[in-house]
């Protein structure tokens, strides 16, 4: 389904009118991105701080399904130029297009305080209705399904009227006026759509959150929370967290009667060519004979076979310990398959997994 429309602004008001982009303009109100993006590229190299041009840059990106990269440009230029409307504006689109409502509300507020917007005030009342959904979905979740009756006076009381049965309100975003999300140019023409197959799903997508990594330190871990940011994720914590992990198996012999037992056990075993024996003098296990460390458990059990087969009551055992590391959690929109598959080639051995957002 298409949500209500979230428009991204690029207006002349207040930017240098000296920067030759009318071509570039021209192109993107018929639509041919591609020509607009070939025009676009020697303007900002001979002039990258040009706030017009970084504007548009933004929307192709945007226009392109490269969100991140658009959301990257849009909050340089809103630091460069905080005076600046748009930037503000554009980002509470893509911040809603990636389920991040929160950072969107303030991003719109932020476009508000800088100039009084019709389609700010429009994209304000769509992000309403997507925060109401939210809330809704919360409700239902905590409380197994709020009815449109809930909070009847006398419903329900030994003396009032029965409660009818309750039903979930209708989600803010089906009463809405729907249409696609839209990148608007400052020549006033014709909307410039984002593709639906790459905003309409991401916004009608749920967030999800994400508990990424075991990092060894956390300067690794605050490296991959920049990057996931980076690439339109929430940040909620870097965790330290401890896990258990199995160093190595050992396997050995019971506990001979006392010292003089164990060495005749040792000599006998040796006597018979088994190698790798030695016996424990100390501690809990003092007279045992290890027989081995492995690190895995399959050679382990092929060493207790092989001594059990000789007549041995030979054990196996995990020599296990708690090692410290950090995790990222964060909260990300759509799918995300995407962005697991690019982390998982930019951070090899730090798994992945979803987990509840809180």
């Amino acid at each position: 389904m298409a949500l209500a429309a979230l428009a991204v602004l690029l207006h002349a008001t207040g930017l240098s009118a000296d920067e030759p982009i009318d071509g570039v303009l021209s192109l993107l109100s018929e639509r041919r991105y591609s020509e607009a993006r070939s025009e676009l590229e020697p303007l900002l190299k001979r002039n990258p701080q040009a706030a017009r041009l970084r504007l548009i840059d933004g929307i192709l990106r945007a226009r392109d399904g490269r969100t991140a990269e658009a959301i990257v440009v849009f909050e340089k230029l809103r630091h460069d130029r905080p005076d600046m409307f748009e930037p503000h504006n554009n980002l509470a689109v893509l911040y809603a297009g990636q389920g991040r409502l929160d950072a969107a509300r303030e991003s719109l507020a932020a476009a508000l305080e800088r100039r009084p917007d019709a389609v700010a005030y429009a994209n304000l009342g769509d992000l309403h209705m997507k925060l109401a959904d939210r809330a809704y979905a919360r409700a239902r979740d905590l409380g197994g399904g709020i009815g449109a009756t809930a909070g009847v006076a006398g419903c329900g009381d030994p003396e009032g009227s029965p409660c009818p049965a309750a039903q979930a309100p209708p989600p803010a975003a089906a009463i809405a006026n729907e249409g696609p999300l839209a990148l608007v140019a400052p020549d006033g023409k014709a909307p410039i759509p984002i593709p639906s197959a790459r905003t309409d799903a991401a916004l009608s997508s749920p967030p999800r959150c994400l508990h990424a990594g075991r990092f060894k330190d956390r300067a690794a871990a605050s490296e991959a929370a920049e990057w996931l940011q980076a690439r339109g994720a929430e940040l909620h914590e870097i965790r330290h967290e401890e896990r258990r992990v199995v160093r190595n198996y050992r396997v050995y012999l019971p506990a001979a009667s006392d010292s003089a037992a164990a060495k005749a056990m040792l000599r006998e075993l040796r006597g018979r060519g088994i190698r790798d024996v030695a016996i424990i003098a100390n501690g809990t296990s003092a007279n045992r004979i290890s027989l081995g460390l492995y690190r895995s458990a399959k050679n382990a059990e092929r060493r207790v076979a092989q001594l059990r087969k000789l007549g041995y009551p030979a054990k196996s055992a995990a020599n296990a310990g708690k090692i410290t590391e950090y995790a990222v959690r964060a909260r990300i929109g759509g799918t995300g398959s995407g962005l697991e598959a690019a982390w998982t080639e930019k951070f090899a051995g730090n798994p992945v997994r979803y987990v509840d957002c809180l």
